[in-house]
């Protein structure tokens, strides 16, 4: 079993028990299925065909060499990372090894900030295993009012997506 099958499987164990109040705060499944015709970024890859492509009218040909930075954030990591950031409803939700941001997607303003405590003794070694590289962030899900992302220690955790407070963890590797 591949790794993004068995984080899939875990997501969908995880989250079968999990319908809060936040359920009403999206995006819903029926937006994630209609997520190539929005305009916001709700999935890794934008929508589930991976077209990584917003039909934007605002960015022409013409006006590309007028366009500047609107938000440069630093998110206080001291190595390098990639993340693809998801964007619903004006906020952009960024992840990092240890971290998960939500920021406003005009101002650059910190929403919230959930900084993730490794479980783990050593950030190298646990129990004679190799921990997984510790500077890697896998991006994360939204669904249903929740942020869902795994960590470098082995857990899948699920953030409020209005407050950033922890809903659930659980440890899957």
């Amino acid at each position: 079993m591949s790794y993004s099958t068995l984080f899939a499987a875990v997501l969908l164990v995880a989250g079968l028990g999990q319908r809060a109040a936040s359920a009403d705060n999206g995006p819903t499944q029926a937006e994630l299925n209609a997520a190539a015709e929005s305009s916001e970024w709700l999935l890794a890859n934008r929508d589930y065909a991976g077209q990584r492509y917003v039909d934007l009218k605002q960015i022409t040909p013409q006006n590309t060499s007028e366009l500047r930075p609107v938000c440069i954030y630093q998110a206080g990591d001291l190595r390098p990372f990639q993340t693809n950031p998801l964007v619903y409803h004006g906020l952009m939700y960024l992840t990092t090894p240890s971290s998960t941001i939500a920021l406003d997607a005009a101002t650059c303003a910190v929403r919230w900030r959930h900084d993730w405590q490794s479980k783990a003794r050593n950030a190298e070694v646990r129990a004679g295993e190799t921990v997984v590289n510790p500077y890697r962030s896998r991006g994360a899900a939204l669904k249903d009012g929740k942020l869902i992302r795994s960590t470098s220690d082995g857990y899948l955790i699920a953030l409020d997506l209005d407050t950033g407070k922890l809903v659930w963890e659980k440890h899957v590797a």
